[in-house]
């Protein structure tokens, strides 16, 4: 997990985490759990017209009370393996 923060003058304008995951789906429940260096998401859709990573984005956004605008797929919209940035005004 990498933070980084982003400053004007004094002010803390964003702070921006990214973090690697990846995606199991067809799961029969959805679940997180965190690897040594990864999260491992379990989701219950089939990667198919984005159905996959809207479900992601609900379930990251649940889990880590983050506004679903404010997490975004950095590489892998079509991979298991993800990078994800949350950001945080």
């Amino acid at each position: 997990m990498r933070l980084t923060l982003v400053v004007f003058k004094t002010h803390i304008v964003k702070i921006m985490t990214k973090i690697m995951i990846k995606v199991i789906t067809g799961a029969k429940k959805q679940e997180i759990r965190k690897e040594s260096d990864y999260f491992k998401i379990y989701l219950k859709s089939k990667p198919e017209k984005e159905k996959a990573n809207k479900e992601l984005i609900d379930l990251l956004s649940c889990h880590f009370n983050i506004p679903k605008t404010n997490i975004k797929i950095i590489k892998g919209h079509h991979s298991k393996n993800k990078l994800i940035e949350f950001c945080k005004r």
